[in-house]
């Protein structure tokens, strides 16, 4: 089957905003932007820890705001990492995926929102 991959909008808070190809991943916890989008879209950031299961790592945390077509757009944290995926600029984790009420259909390789923007 594969990733399902959408085009999203990634915007800082206070306007400047960027398309970006997005990779979903429903099992992803985390919704994580390389580092080469995040400069210039927020300069508020922090570090934070990571611990889940057995690992534990460092990560710069950045907040954004981030949209699918024809979705609600919602303010959250992110992760600035390359992401696993070298052709996405962004991967959609379980945080964006709840928030926007996305619907990822994997063997259609489709992506819609429940709750939609007219």
């Amino acid at each position: 089957m594969g990733l399902v991959y959408a085009d999203a909008t990634l915007c800082a808070p206070g306007g400047r905003c960027r398309k970006v190809r997005a990779a979903v991943d429903t099992g992803a916890d985390r919704t994580v932007v390389h580092p080469r989008v995040a400069q210039g879209l927020s300069r508020a950031r922090r570090e934070t820890v990571y611990v889940g299961g057995r690992h534990r790592f460092r990560a710069t945390v950045s907040t954004a705001i981030l949209g699918l077509p024809r979705c609600t757009q919602h303010q959250l944290d992110m992760w600035i990492s390359p992401p696993p995926q070298p052709d996405a600029d962004v991967l959609l984790g379980h945080d964006y995926l709840q928030l926007a009420s996305v619907v990822v259909d994997p063997a259609r390789g489709t992506v819609r929102c429940r709750r939609r923007v007219r």
